[in-house]
């Protein structure tokens, strides 16, 4: 069982709009063919994460503004949730190739817009319509969920930024939240194990935009503590976002990574995946 600290997840609807006005921007520079460029996604060039982030926003306004409900999850058809959120990603992005890059950039720009404003008029602590399963959570609360979307959204234009090598995004005013976010996975990862009551485990993520967090088992669920642990192990910021969201690079990179202390803990440390990926 995991617990999450309400305090430990900010208030990223400011950031939000700053992240989408950072994304505009950038788009607007790009030239034609810039929008069909490769990324380190394995399927999905520029234009197709740009229009995956137009998704999410207009999925979330029909939610939010509309009241509307998307159709029931067919569990017959994809048994495993992955495989039907996958679905509708790819069915979407395929759809969307049709649309020039302006269209996308100028819808990007509006529904952006209409999704941050239904977050400033949201209670920040109501209930969520969407759980972070993620975060081990049957309900949320919508600072939970818009957090979740934060991080969806600097995800995402990260992809885009690294396929031209541009690091705007990745200063410790974007990034320390991101990384405060995806820590809240953490305790779900730890909850895989044998736990004894006073178990530790930290997980460092070093420079400018890195951190330090740290959770304690008190017999019942794992929780946050200031105490640093003997059990940790230490990722770099630069490429700790890709280690804790994406399975194939975690795969790759698991070996390498410094760990200290009990090597069961250490393990579910280099387990914590902070997105349905």
């Amino acid at each position: 069982m995991s617990e999450t600290n309400l305090s430990n997840i900010p208030d990223t609807r400011k950031l939000f709009r700053e992240l989408s006005g950072d994304l505009a921007h950038f788009l607007r520079t790009l030239r034609l063919a810039d929008w069909n460029r490769k990324t380190i996604s394995a399927k999905w060039t520029v234009r197709d994460i740009a229009a995956h982030l137009l998704d999410g926003s207009m999925r979330r306004v029909s939610v939010h503004r509309d009241n509307f409900a998307m159709p029931p999850y067919d569990t017959e058809r994809f048994p495993v949730l992955f495989n039907y959120l996958d679905h509708l990603n790819s069915t979407w992005v395929e759809a969307a190739r049709r649309l020039s890059p302006q269209v996308l950039l100028e819808m990007i720009e509006r529904f952006d817009s209409q999704y941050a404003s239904l977050m400033d008029a949201a209670d920040l602590e109501g209930q969520a319509v969407f759980p972070v399963d993620w975060m081990g959570e049957a309900t949320s609360t919508n600072r939970a969920d818009f957090a979740r979307d934060y991080t969806e959204k600097w995800y995402h234009q990260q992809q885009i930024r690294h396929a031209f090598d541009s690091h705007a995004i990745e200063s410790p005013r974007y990034l320390r939240p991101v990384y405060d976010i995806f820590a809240l996975a953490v305790p779900v990862a730890l909850a895989e194990l044998n736990s004894t009551s006073g178990d530790t485990a930290t997980l460092i993520i070093s420079g400018q935009s890195g951190g330090t967090w740290s959770f304690v088992y008190d017999g019942k669920a794992w929780k946050s503590t200031s105490e640093v642990s003997a059990n940790s192990i230490e990722l770099e910021a630069r490429y700790a976002w890709r280690f804790l969201t994406n399975r194939a690079y975690k795969a790759e990179k698991r070996a390498s990574v410094e760990k200290r202390g009990k090597p069961d803990i250490c393990e579910a440390l280099l387990n914590t995946l902070a997105m349905m990926a």
